[in-house]
């Protein structure tokens, strides 16, 4: 829990000195969605989702504890390349209500899977045909 903490503290202290501006952000990304937290493999986390009080988009990698790595591995062995498996679960917060996060494995090669989480709201899960990536 001390990195989800550390993670908050910096996403808080970002938006009140400007860094995560509309402005700074849009030259960057011209389609983002200020209320959405983009995180990498470091910080990305089910403490991080739960108790983050904005969208969150992130890859897991380091910090998978109670997140399905295992059995996102296990079950997608034998899957092609380009499949991906999207799985769903709903956190109790208490009094905040519940919250619901997305785990999603995608089969990247034959012997690799990316992990990615992300929060209710936060995207979607299809994309235009004109973006897709095709793994053959």
């Amino acid at each position: 829990m001390k990195a989800a903490s550390i993670s908050i503290d910096m996403v808080k202290d970002a938006n009140q000195r400007g860094d995560m501006s509309d402005e700074r952000v849009t030259n960057t990304n011209p389609s983002h969605t200020p209320d959405i937290v983009l995180g990498d493999s470091w910080f990305s986390s089910m403490d991080l989702c739960e108790h983050l009080d904005t969208h969150y988009i992130g890859v897991i990698k380091t910090n998978h504890s109670h997140y399905c790595k295992e059995f996102l591995q296990k079950t997608m062995k034998a899957w092609p390349r380009g499949s991906h498996l999207l799985l769903k679960t709903v956190l109790n917060e208490g009094r905040r209500g519940k919250k619901v996060v997305y785990a999603l494995g995608y089969k990247y090669s034959k012997s690799k899977v990316l992990f990615f989480i992300f929060t209710e709201g936060a995207g979607h899960t299809e994309c235009k045909p004109e973006y897709a990536y095709d793994a053959t």
